[in-house]
């Protein structure tokens, strides 16, 4: 940071002196008062198939389905994260499964065949090979449930995003000469 010299500290103080004060500050209002009440009560309108009777395979109401559809994406994204955090811990308990044995392996090969008694690597070693299991087996039932939940709603995502794309439709359309009958076919 650059020093200030006296004779610029005291243009800045002057120039700070001469500014006009700075008003307060609005008080905090909404934008259109009272639209969240307005918002809340607006009547949602009843969706028809439109096209006649045969425009569309399924009567769901597109939104709901569109709701459907995240909330099947969403649980197989959270089903694969579980998934992975439950495999990350399986490899972690193995790993602290089988880093005490050749830990103490090569603490017994130093010290003549014998195991000192009082040695903190010996009691680190020994309590990692006590919560291993412990952690193995969380680890591999929470990857169970994740990919469990990641299959199922891959699954019903699946299904879901092909009852949306899949619809044939009948429906009278203007043509250049007169009227005609159009179909849609959405794969």
């Amino acid at each position: 940071m650059p020093v200030l010299t006296p004779t610029v500290t005291l243009l800045l103080t002057l120039q700070l002196a001469a500014a006009p004060p700075v008003p307060d500050a609005p008080p905090a209002r909404e934008a259109y008062p009272g639209a969240a009440e307005l918002a809340a009560e607006a009547p949602v309108p009843e969706w028809r198939p439109e096209g006649g009777t045969a425009a569309h395979k399924s009567t769901v109401d597109p939104h709901e389905l569109n709701k459907k559809i995240r909330r099947a994406s969403s649980t197989t994204i959270a089903g694969g994260a579980i998934a992975v955090l439950g495999l990350t811990s399986l490899i972690g308990g193995t790993v602290l499964f089988t880093l005490p044995r050749s830990q103490l392996e090569k603490l017994k090969s130093d010290n003549g065949g014998v195991l000192p008694p009082d040695d903190p690597k010996r009691q680190r070693a020994i309590t990692m090979a006590r919560v291993s299991p412990a952690l193995i087996g969380a680890g591999a039932g929470v990857f169970v449930v994740g990919a469990i939940m990641a299959a199922v709603g891959a699954r019903k995502f699946k299904k879901l995003r092909e009852e949306k794309r899949t619809s044939v439709a009948f429906a009278p359309m203007p043509m250049r000469r007169g009227g005609g009958l159009g179909v849609e076919v959405r794969f």
